[in-house]
């Protein structure tokens, strides 16, 4: 795929599967446990991340070959290094994310809605604010290249 900014979005949609599973067997889980809401919704939020980031970085590393791959073989320090650059680079998308969706989750708990469904309706409502502030994010930091990279030494 040529376009960069399409792949960072087939990327983000791919890890999309794993990040909605994420967050309602958080959800879910953290509800046998307690009843409270807030409680429930930080787990569900955190059990996203905790899934959606490893398939990000897979696909995106995958679709960047050329950056991360030498002489066949992965250049995990590269990799690693460059998702913290990531994480760091999307922290206003992030932070917008959470600050979003946690509470619209709680409101939903509220409101007797299963903690799945609560997920699930914070993730569709959040979810175009996260890529409305990713997308432009990850062009102005490099994280969606303009063109190929010329070879290091």
């Amino acid at each position: 795929m040529k376009n960069k900014t399409l792949e960072f979005v087939k990327n983000v949609g791919i890890a999309g599967v794993p990040f909605i599973a994420g967050g309602v067997g958080g959800a879910e889980l953290s509800d046998l446990v307690t009843d409270n809401e807030t409680i429930i919704s930080f787990v569900s939020t955190a059990s996203q991340y905790l899934l959606a980031y490893p398939t990000f970085m897979a696909f995106h590393a995958y679709d960047n070959k050329d950056l991360y791959k030498k002489e066949g073989r992965w250049d995990k320090k590269r990799l690693s290094v460059d998702t913290l650059k990531i994480m760091f680079s999307l922290a206003a998308a992030e932070i917008a994310y959470v600050v979003g969706r946690t509470p619209l989750m709680n409101y939903f708990l509220t409101k007797d809605f299963s903690p799945a469904a609560a997920s699930v309706i914070a993730d569709v409502i959040s979810t175009p604010l996260y890529f409305g502030i990713a997308i432009p994010l990850a062009k102005r930091t490099g994280i969606i290249r303009k063109e190929k990279p010329t070879e290091q030494p």
